[in-house]
């Protein structure tokens, strides 16, 4: 059953939706590498109310020959990987290694060098990311001035189609009006928004889960094309996310002591440079000044003394000679 959110993108205002635009443009998912051919995943998202979350993933393969693991790449949160297994075709369930191959770029292979195949197998692993640390969690407010929390997170892309992919995120820290299945009306009587875009692509059922029931979402897409993106962007009242709302302003406390330092330093740049620049100026001046006065009073006297040293004056007379006969 699809139900579509309600959208809140006309109550943001413009720098609002440029910053998280240009948020969405920065931290892309990257791409996770395989030997197999893929078939669907299901990815799992328990965020709580620090932004810290717990990220599950099943990856079902199917291969013709034989088979170790494959590559995963891409999580822009920094991943703290913890267990996982593969159940293989034969029922048996075999642990994973999971060991850094690179930047951003993680080993995922059966434990002991161990192989499988043919068939099909579903590799199971988790890891712990800081979503709020790595900007993916953050405070943000409409056009009313209401605080919100915006979740802006997409799973990994896979180099290959999928059967389908789907995403459950669970709020750890948001209350839902019941258990079991909720409808769109209850959903954001919780205060769940998002964007019109995530309403487009995918089918979104909501549930309350859990004793006392907290808020439960799911994101279906079938036909997944090849490095297609399984990005959702939702907003929360930001009263259910008290740790994110205690580090954003942190943060923003910090920038706004780094940006005041900044511009005390500009200015202590400028009065350092007046202080040095100004005496040498004001030396060059004296100094061409001695040097002008100088020639000017050399001007003075040549004008004074000029009449006294011109043989074609206007009174000169030539002397009168006497002449001696010999």
């Amino acid at each position: 059953r699809r139900q579509r959110q309600m959208c809140i993108r006309d109550r943001f205002t413009p720098l609002t939706r440029g910053l998280l635009a240009a948020a969405l443009l920065i931290v892309g998912s990257g791409v996770a590498h395989a030997q197999g051919s893929l078939e669907w995943v299901e990815v799992g998202l328990v965020l709580d109310g620090a932004g810290s979350a717990r990220i599950t993933y099943q990856a079902r393969w199917r291969t013709a020959g034989t088979m170790h693991g494959f590559y995963f790449q891409g999580e822009a949160a920094e991943p703290r990987f913890r267990e996982g297994h593969a159940e293989l075709p034969d029922g048996r369930q075999v642990p994973l290694s999971i060991t850094p191959a690179g930047s951003d770029r993680w080993d995922v292979v059966l434990a002991e060098g161990e192989a499988w195949g043919p068939g099909e197998a579903t590799y199971t692993f988790s890891y712990d990311a800081d979503l709020a640390a790595a900007g993916l969690v953050d405070l943000t407010e409409n056009a009313e001035g209401e605080r919100l929390v915006v979740l802006s997170w997409a799973p990994v892309q896979w180099d290959e189609p999928l059967g389908h992919e789907t995403l459950v995120a669970i709020f750890t820290s948001v209350p839902a009006p019941r258990a079991g299945e909720i409808s769109l009306e209850e959903a954001s009587e919780v205060g769940l928004r998002t964007e019109p875009w995530v309403n487009q692509r995918y089918l979104i059922t909501y549930r309350g889960e859990g004793d006392p029931p907290v808020l439960w979402a799911r994101f279906h897409q079938d036909q997944v094309a090849a490095r297609q993106d399984h990005r959702v962007q939702l907003y929360l009242p930001a009263d259910h996310f008290p740790g994110v709302t205690v580090a954003a302003e942190r943060r923003r406390a910090a920038a706004a002591v780094a940006a005041e330092r900044q511009q005390a330093e500009a200015r202590d740049r400028v009065r350092r440079r007046a202080f040095t620049v100004l005496p040498l100026l004001l030396l060059v001046a004296l100094v061409t000044l001695g040097i002008t006065s100088r020639k000017l009073k050399g001007l003075a006297r040549a004008y004074t003394t000029a009449p006294d040293v011109l043989w074609e004056r206007d009174d000169w007379e030539p002397p009168r000679l006497r002449l001696q006969t010999f």
